[in-house]
């Protein structure tokens, strides 16, 4: 072949090169698989949704996986009767509670999402056979929010969850397990006027969450360490009308050491502390991810405690995420707790 024909050779290469990425889309980071070509500005509403629905970002779902680890706690407070257990019957004692949260969370990547959730939560625990503990707690959550630039979008989202567990107290050991399901549909929309495009999201969540705790009882106060693993799939469906309606399963899992001190400053009321360190052992990333994750954070804030009646009690808690390069988040919750 001479010099003139491979040259050619070399150029036609390169020109066919060229058209096929053009046609068969830009290649995506994480699953080295083709995005489509996207000229309208839609593909931003699915980059944005992605990021929120990410692994590191609050999420009411894995919260509700992880709430039946206070309700192991709670029989081991300093003023309760440790020895208390159930008249034999499959579901004594029972404890319904509601709770009122808010939640506001922060992409800090530039012209990232902001989003504020509402959540209204209510459940049941009660206490089964060999003095175990079981219960249900179900949450209807909305949540809006806005990024700003070029690429600004627009999000409103609906869904619920429903959570199933069990647990068990063995004098200063406590163990358990919960499984929650939830649904959230939500509209993405890009800001500017030429480009007001509409997407479609729909997600099905999966959340195990088993865990094993020590607790520590001093008088007024407590301390306990709960390690848990929080697994997480996901299912996710994009459709627009603009570019293809496409889906994908996404899973994550991430390992929880849960701390908590406890004073009971009197019969009636009480101080706890949360401060939990999370860490992401796998991820696996949406294709419309951008970026990497942080992959470790903290999560601490206080919760107090009232008793208004013996069989009535109320609270406020505070929780914040911090180093987290990702994301910061903030939540705020009001609940009544009813003994009977």
């Amino acid at each position: 072949m001479s010099k003139r024909t491979r040259m050619l050779f070399v150029v036609g290469c390169l020109v066919c090169l060229m058209a096929s990425s053009v046609t068969l889309g830009v290649l995506d980071p994480h699953h080295h698989m083709p995005l489509p070509v996207d000229t309208s500005g839609e593909l931003a509403n699915r980059q944005q949704v992605s990021a929120y629905q990410g692994a590191s970002n609050a999420n009411v779902a894995k919260s509700n996986a992880q709430m039946p680890i206070s309700f192991s706690l709670e029989s081991y407070r300093a003023n309760a009767n440790h020895a208390a257990g159930n008249d034999g019957s499959w579901l004594s004692e029972p404890k319904p509670f509601v709770e009122y949260g808010y939640g506001h969370n922060r992409a800090k990547e530039r012209d990232g999402l902001t989003t504020n959730t509402h959540t209204f939560t209510g459940g049941v625990c009660c206490k089964t056979f060999a003095d175990f503990q079981t219960g249900a707690i179900f949450s209807l959550i909305h949540a809006n929010g806005n990024s700003a630039g070029r690429n600004g979008v627009d999000y409103d989202e609906d869904g619920f969850t429903a959570t199933f567990f069990i647990s068990k107290n063995i004098q200063w050991l406590y163990f358990g397990t919960s499984l929650t399901y939830g649904y959230s549909g939500g509209i993405a929309r890009t800001k500017p006027a030429a480009n007001r495009f509409r997407t479609k999201i729909d997600s099905n969540t999966l959340v195990v969450c088993p865990y094993i705790g020590a607790i520590y009882v001093n008088g007024p106060f407590s301390a306990s360490i709960t390690p848990t693993y929080v697994y997480r799939y996901q299912n996710v469906a994009y459709r627009s009308g603009i570019n293809n309606s496409t889906s994908e399963g996404i899973s994550d899992g991430t390992f929880v050491l849960a701390n908590k001190a406890s004073y009971a400053v009197n019969e009636k009321f009480w101080v706890d502390f949360n401060f939990d360190y999370n860490q992401i052992i796998h991820e696996d990333e949406s294709k419309y991810a951008q970026g990497s994750t942080d992959r470790g954070w903290l999560t601490l804030g206080p919760k107090f405690t009232y008793c208004l009646t013996e069989s009535t009690q109320i609270s406020l808690s505070y929780t914040a995420t911090v180093a987290n390069e990702d994301f910061e988040n903030h939540q705020i919750s009001v609940g009544l707790d009813f003994r009977f």
